[in-house]
């Protein structure tokens, strides 16, 4: 037994597919604005991800060329540069910026300096990038040298 279909009964009409079209535009437009990172956090991720690759770069360099490298924070003008690298690497006007080192390691009372021994170790901090409703902690580890950082609450 063959059953035919009439066009009337095959496929979905324009004004069902046009509204198809028009629900998952909404869905879609929707979605993409409730994921979508406030402007200030993905700008205070970026800079603190510039901050830590300076950072690693004076580690490796320290290591790989046998010497000490130094790494200076300017708090006042938020600005960064090391022996090795000397490309300023300037921060936004809206970060504020808070370092915590070993009184050996102020250079003035603006300027912090953080060093990296050729074992891998360095003379430790802790730096704190503050934006709007977020804050980021860069973290050195004094015994091995190690760049992290995280999220820190307000």
């Amino acid at each position: 037994m063959r059953v035919c279909r009439t066009d009337r009964e095959a496929g979905f009409t324009l004004i069902e597919t046009m509204a198809a079209i028009a629900l998952f535009a909404l869905v879609i437009g929707s979605a993409g604005w409730l994921i979508k990172p406030r402007n200030g956090v993905a700008q205070l991720s970026v800079e603190t991800q510039r901050l830590v690759d300076r950072l690693r770069q004076a580690r490796v360099a320290a290591i790989g060329q046998q010497a000490n490298r130094d790494v200076f924070i300017d708090v006042g003008r938020r600005t960064v540069w090391s022996d090795g690298n000397h490309r300023l690497l300037q921060l936004k006007q809206d970060i504020r910026l808070y370092v915590t080192t070993p009184m050996a390691a102020q250079r003035s009372g603006t300027v912090a300096g953080i060093r990296f021994f050729p074992n891998g170790g360095s003379s430790g901090a802790v730096v704190r990038l503050e934006g709007t409703g977020s804050a980021n902690e860069v973290r050195i580890n004094w015994l091995t040298g190690r760049v992290s950082y995280r999220r820190a609450g307000r």
